[in-house]
């Protein structure tokens, strides 16, 4: 499908200031590391900027955002009159459930999968996740019911699975196939792809893939009260239910996660709404300011996002419809769009470190089997190749203070990451900084490689990838060879 382009227009013809956007802009710019923003007001688009390598056209890994779509999915099945909020789950799931029945599991309705409020201790997501289990379902309502359904918010992906199944249980498609003419297509979104479990249904509370400008859409259809193109496609009830405090969050977090849940959408301090997911993946909808804010990153204070926005883009929008034109401003702002990069991690200092030549060393025995590593180093970059001895190489080029574009980067091999870009500079003679970019993550592994004698000594390569969730992933950590 050829998507639609949202209408853009300058920001004071939004009345909104041209160098409040640009504070905004630098102030995400501070928060490493944020690689998507796109601001809409009043429907047209005012700003966008991606940190290169992140580019718009690239889907991005949404994690728990994926549950506001979710939620809609709901809304779309109650408005066809498939369920109803206060059903139980035992009208859905008798078979799923153990025998005889817990005590508290019959009283556990729809609401309380969208308000996480199912009585849970903890979310098991990541049981089912690590311990190799076929049967989601089965294994949620395993799970001991601690609370009064209804009663405390517990943050629970797999609540989310729950909702998801059930759209599948009620249609026979996959939540992603349920909404594609319902939402997808009639908001002109892009390619739209979801993990799905090992029966096959859409995971629902994490593995949604979409650009930022699809994240925006989203947020602009919830602005609009379930309206697109002048055409009502959910009800106006379903979105007011969604997005209010349905529950108490004050005992989950603080900030902008104790200001209470609604149907997998969190309310914000602002008064405004949002959906969320881990690292950064924002969709706000500020209905007073008639404005969507829609944000990819890899950050691990999410809150420093967020307050970014709250501090610099609030301040800067005018009530007024229109504001005069600032092309000093403007151009100021446009200026900064075009120099955006994601940061180093430790900035080079020289344009030139090892003189030019190939550089072998072999590897001390490591847990992912490589058995050695090659530098060939010119002044326009640096190819790295890691080999073992099976045959398997990992070529990586990277260019000198240069973003270069690769195939692959240094996860395993049973692992798609999509587009993946490279860059390196020289912060000592003897110490190479490199970075890589999957651009359809939040992830940047950042590496130290630091040579020994003018590189005709020892190597040493630490990699460290920057965001919570990977550092737990089979990365070569730290690798150290011997030249030959």
């Amino acid at each position: 499908m050829t998507c639609q382009r949202l209408v853009r227009c300058l920001p004071e013809e939004a009345g909104v200031s041209s160098e409040g956007i640009q504070k905004t802009i630098q102030a995400l710019g501070r928060v490493n590391y944020v690689h998507g923003v796109m601001i809409l007001r009043h429907g047209m688009v005012i700003a966008e900027n991606w940190w290169y390598p992140y580019q718009p056209q690239f889907p991005h890994q949404l994690f728990s955002l994926s549950k506001s779509f979710t939620s809609t999915a709901i809304g779309f099945a109650i408005q066809e009159g498939l369920l109803a909020l206060d059903d139980p789950l035992t009208a859905y799931f008798a078979d799923k459930m153990p025998t005889p029945l817990p005590e508290k599991m019959d009283r556990m309705t729809v609401r309380h999968l969208l308000t996480m409020s199912c009585g849970h201790e903890a979310c098991a997501a990541a049981t089912v996740l690590n311990n190799g289990s076929r049967d989601w379902q089965r294994d949620f309502f395993r799970e001991p019911i601690v609370f009064e359904p209804g009663k405390r918010f517990v943050y629970n992906s797999l609540g989310t699975y729950m909702l998801s199944a059930l759209i599948t249980r009620l249609t026979g498609l996959s939540t992603m196939e349920y909404l594609r003419p319902r939402l997808f297509a009639p908001l002109g979104m892009g390619r739209v792809t979801s993990e799905g479990c090992p029966l096959g249904i859409s995971t629902g509370g994490w593995g949604m893939n979409l650009r930022t400008e699809d994240i925006a859409r989203f947020g602009q259809f919830y602005l609009q009260k379930g309206v697109w193109n002048g055409v009502r496609l959910l009800s106006e009830e379903w979105i007011e239910q969604a997005t209010a405090k349905q529950i108490d969050t004050a005992h989950h977090g603080v900030m902008d996660w104790g200001e209470g849940y609604g149907f997998q959408f969190w309310r914000c301090q602002p008064g405004c709404y949002r959906g969320d997911g881990a690292f950064g993946q924002y969709c706000i909808v500020l209905d007073d300011k008639d404005m969507v804010v829609a944000v990819n990153s890899g950050v691990d204070d999410m809150q420093r996002v967020l307050t970014a926005i709250w501090d610099n883009l609030l301040p800067a929008c005018s009530p007024e419809p229109t504001i005069p034109a600032a092309p000093h401003a403007f151009h100021d702002l446009q200026e900064c769009l075009a120099h955006a990069n994601l940061p180093w991690r430790r900035q080079p200092t020289l344009q030139q470190g090892l003189p030019e030549g190939t550089y072998r060393y072999r590897l001390e025995k490591n847990a992912l089997g490589f058995e050695s590593v090659e530098f060939a180093v010119t002044g326009a970059g640096c190819l790295m190749t890691l080999a073992s001895k099976d045959g398997i190489k990992r070529n990586m080029f990277s260019g000198n203070n240069l973003w270069k574009w690769n195939e692959g980067g240094i996860y395993e091999e049973t692992v798609d990451y999509g587009h993946c870009a490279c860059r390196m500079g020289w912060v000592a003679p003897n110490d190479l900084e490199l970075q890589t970019c999957y651009v359809n993550t939040p992830v940047v592994v950042n590496a130290s490689c630091r040579f020994d004698a003018a590189g005709q000594g020892t190597v040493s390569l630490a990699f460290e990838p920057h965001c919570e969730f990977w550092r737990g992933k089979t990365f070569p950590r730290e690798l150290v060879g011997s030249k030959y």
